[in-house]
């Protein structure tokens, strides 16, 4: 699945954001992490259940601090039903505490830090508290109605070191928001569905990302992820199958273009990166369980495609993984990269919470040559 952040735009005629790091506190499985040095391309590694989602999410909600959309989308990549949205809320704070502020505070490579902050006020915190009345004036723009019912609520704050404010509001399943600041942003989970704000609800979400990058900037760095997996892919098509718009593949010696959803889990999945990566130009984007559905043997040659993308879009790449040959698979890719364009962040639960043990190219590699636990 794949939600979609970032101002409604597809990061064409952008202005790149790179961040250089991120700190988390009281969101998700977080009390206080700080994740740095960012890099180009980044891998998370960890335990089950050490945050590697919730970090990628954490990413997801600070690429547009208020739009609350984004914590709906989340969830929904979660698997939690829309129905469900009021008791969800208290699923945003650590420990399901919404006494306690949730924070997310970037730092991009121009040095301007972004700081959201999400709360839970009570009811009457609207009617009362003037430090409120930005975020009330908004649910009353929603529905006046909605000030009087309680839990469902939250109020993101957005605030930057160049003096820049905004406010949004959740209410249910009902949000708005005031101005703000946002960047392209496309979150894969390990499912191949795709969902967010910026697509047509009538149309097929991957169909539109691949029109985008058809109309804009052409097929290059599509063509050269999917040979990594299929080196007779020479063109891909959006053509009628049983009716419906639908992505085919035209492959050497082959007379018939061949409809992509018969070419393997890989080749979707590899393609949906690469879509991701151009529509995301000059933003970033967040990809759980990277390795799901590619063979191991070609995984060095994708994280080759996919680190070119990333420099031609001027994109930032987060990538979850569970898999040693993934991550001896990426040094490899970028083992002789100047750019040093890799870092491992590998969370570590303790009894103080979690924390992020980084791994630039140097230490890296002598984990991998040594056969150290990285994971």
């Amino acid at each position: 699945m794949i939600g979609r952040a970032g101002g409604g735009r597809f990061g064409f005629g952008y202005n790149a954001v790179m961040l250089t790091s991120i700190v988390v506190r009281n969101f998700r499985a977080f009390r206080d992490l700080t994740l740095a040095p960012l890099a180009r391309v980044n891998l998370i590694a960890g335990t089950n259940n050490a945050g590697k989602t919730s970090l990628l999410e954490a990413m997801y909600v600070a690429s547009t601090p208020v739009a609350a959309g984004t914590l709906s989308d989340i969830d929904q990549l979660r698997g939690v039903p829309s129905a469900s949205a009021v008791d969800a809320v208290e699923w945003a704070f650590h420990s399901a505490d919404r006494r306690t502020a949730s924070e997310l505070e970037t730092t991009d490579h121009l040095g301007v830090t972004r700081t959201c902050r999400i709360e839970a006020p009570e009811a009457n915190a609207f009617k009362l508290d003037a430090d409120y009345q930005a975020a009330r004036r908004l649910a009353v723009s929603v529905n006046p109605d909605l000030l009087d019912r309680t839990g469902g609520r939250l109020v993101l704050w957005y605030e930057d070191s160049r003096g820049g404010r905004s406010v949004g509001v959740a209410i249910g399943s009902l949000y708005a928001h005031e101005g703000g600041w946002s960047q392209p942003c496309l979150f894969i989970n390990s499912q191949e569905l795709v969902r967010g704000a910026d697509l047509a609800p009538a149309d097929d979400p991957v169909n539109q990302l691949f029109s985008n990058v058809e109309a804009e900037v052409g097929q290059a760095d599509l063509l050269a992820a999917l040979r990594c997996l299929d080196a007779r892919v020479e063109q891909l098509s959006l053509l009628l199958f049983d009716g419906r718009p639908t992505l085919h593949a035209q492959l050497a010696g082959s007379r018939r273009k061949v409809p992509l959803h018969y070419m393997g889990e890989g080749v979707r999945r590899v393609l949906l990166f690469a879509l991701a990566i151009a529509n995301a130009r000059g933003g970033m984007v967040l990809i759980d369980e990277i390795e799901n559905g590619v063979h191991y043997s070609v995984l060095p040659d994708v994280w080759h495609a996919l680190g070119e993308a990333a420099r031609r879009a001027d994109a930032q790449v987060v990538a979850t993984t569970h898999s040693f040959e993934c991550i001896r698979a990426a040094h490899e890719a970028f083992d002789d990269d100047r750019a040093d364009d890799l870092r491992l962040h590998r969370l570590e639960s303790g009894p103080d919470g979690v924390r992020a043990v980084t791994y630039d190219r140097r230490t890296l590699g002598t984990s991998v040559e040594m056969n150290l636990e990285v994971r």
